[in-house]
Protein backbone atom coordinates (compact mmCIF):
# COMPACT_ATOMS: atom_id res chain seq x y z
CA UNK A 1 0.00 0.00 0.00
CA UNK A 2 0.86 3.58 -1.11
CA UNK A 3 1.75 5.76 1.83
CA UNK A 4 0.44 9.93 1.25
CA UNK A 5 2.93 12.49 1.13
CA UNK A 6 2.61 16.18 1.49
CA UNK A 7 3.38 17.48 -1.86
CA UNK A 8 5.41 20.38 -0.08
CA UNK A 9 7.46 17.47 1.85
CA UNK A 10 10.91 17.49 0.57
CA UNK A 11 14.40 16.40 1.88
CA UNK A 12 15.45 18.78 4.37
CA UNK A 13 12.46 21.27 3.97
CA UNK A 14 9.52 21.49 6.61
CA UNK A 15 6.49 21.34 5.76
CA UNK A 16 4.85 25.00 6.49
CA UNK A 17 2.39 25.20 9.23
CA UNK A 18 -1.03 26.16 8.51
CA UNK A 19 -0.93 29.76 10.54
CA UNK A 20 2.27 30.06 7.94
CA UNK A 21 0.25 29.30 4.96
CA UNK A 22 -2.94 32.12 6.17
CA UNK A 23 0.10 34.95 6.21
CA UNK A 24 1.11 33.94 2.84
CA UNK A 25 -1.62 34.17 1.76
CA UNK A 26 -2.28 37.05 3.32
CA UNK A 27 0.65 39.13 2.51
CA UNK A 28 -0.06 37.79 -1.25
CA UNK A 29 -3.35 38.79 -2.19
CA UNK A 30 -2.29 42.59 -0.41
CA UNK A 31 1.02 42.71 -2.22
CA UNK A 32 -0.67 41.59 -5.27
CA UNK A 33 -3.49 44.27 -4.84
CA UNK A 34 -1.31 47.33 -4.16
CA UNK A 35 0.59 46.21 -7.40
CA UNK A 36 -2.53 46.54 -9.53
CA UNK A 37 -3.45 49.75 -7.63
CA UNK A 38 -6.54 48.31 -6.49
CA UNK A 39 -8.44 49.16 -3.23
CA UNK A 40 -9.44 47.09 -0.97
CA UNK A 41 -13.18 48.04 -1.16
CA UNK A 42 -13.10 47.41 -4.92
CA UNK A 43 -11.32 43.94 -4.98
CA UNK A 44 -13.70 42.91 -2.15
CA UNK A 45 -16.48 44.37 -4.29
CA UNK A 46 -15.01 42.13 -7.34
CA UNK A 47 -14.76 39.05 -5.44
CA UNK A 48 -18.57 39.01 -3.89
CA UNK A 49 -16.64 39.37 -0.17
CA UNK A 50 -17.62 41.74 2.35
CA UNK A 51 -14.73 44.26 3.13
CA UNK A 52 -14.05 43.25 6.51
CA UNK A 53 -13.08 39.60 5.23
CA UNK A 54 -10.92 40.42 3.08
CA UNK A 55 -9.67 42.47 5.64
CA UNK A 56 -9.28 39.75 8.05
CA UNK A 57 -7.91 37.61 4.90
CA UNK A 58 -5.08 39.98 4.91
CA UNK A 59 -4.26 39.77 8.06
CA UNK A 60 -4.29 36.30 8.40
CA UNK A 61 -7.44 36.05 10.45
CA UNK A 62 -9.30 34.13 8.74
CA UNK A 63 -9.08 31.45 6.32
CA UNK A 64 -10.48 31.90 2.75
CA UNK A 65 -12.67 29.01 1.51
CA UNK A 66 -11.35 27.64 -1.59
CA UNK A 67 -13.65 29.03 -3.87
CA UNK A 68 -12.87 33.13 -2.30
CA UNK A 69 -9.40 32.25 -3.20
CA UNK A 70 -9.91 30.99 -7.19
CA UNK A 71 -12.04 34.43 -7.36
CA UNK A 72 -9.49 36.59 -6.20
CA UNK A 73 -6.53 34.86 -7.83
CA UNK A 74 -8.97 35.20 -10.98
CA UNK A 75 -9.66 39.12 -10.14
CA UNK A 76 -5.74 39.63 -9.26
CA UNK A 77 -4.97 37.42 -12.67
CA UNK A 78 -2.50 35.06 -10.90
CA UNK A 79 -3.41 31.12 -10.49
CA UNK A 80 -4.38 30.05 -6.79
CA UNK A 81 -1.12 28.81 -6.54
CA UNK A 82 0.31 31.97 -6.54
CA UNK A 83 -1.54 33.00 -3.40
CA UNK A 84 -0.16 30.13 -1.51
CA UNK A 85 3.40 30.51 -2.13
CA UNK A 86 5.50 31.27 0.05
CA UNK A 87 6.11 35.42 0.75
CA UNK A 88 7.46 37.72 2.08
CA UNK A 89 6.30 40.25 5.42
CA UNK A 90 4.90 43.96 3.24
CA UNK A 91 5.81 46.96 4.74
CA UNK A 92 2.58 48.37 6.12
CA UNK A 93 2.81 52.30 6.93
CA UNK A 94 0.48 52.54 9.67
CA UNK A 95 -1.11 55.82 10.47
CA UNK A 96 -1.20 58.96 8.93
CA UNK A 97 1.63 60.14 7.32
CA UNK A 98 3.55 63.57 8.49
CA UNK A 99 2.48 67.07 7.54
CA UNK A 100 5.10 68.39 5.02
CA UNK A 101 5.20 72.19 6.23
CA UNK A 102 5.73 74.58 3.07
CA UNK A 103 7.33 78.10 4.42
CA UNK A 104 5.07 80.69 3.45
CA UNK A 105 6.45 83.82 1.77
CA UNK A 106 7.20 86.83 3.06
CA UNK A 107 4.85 89.12 1.27
CA UNK A 108 1.91 86.88 2.41
CA UNK A 109 2.18 87.02 6.36
CA UNK A 110 1.75 90.91 6.05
Amino acid sequence: MRTWRSPCARPGIAAPSAAMVLEYIGWNVRRLRLARGVGQAALAEAVGIKLHTLRWIEAARVPPTITVMVLLAGVLEVTPRALLSPASRPVIKRGRPPKISTPVPRSQVE
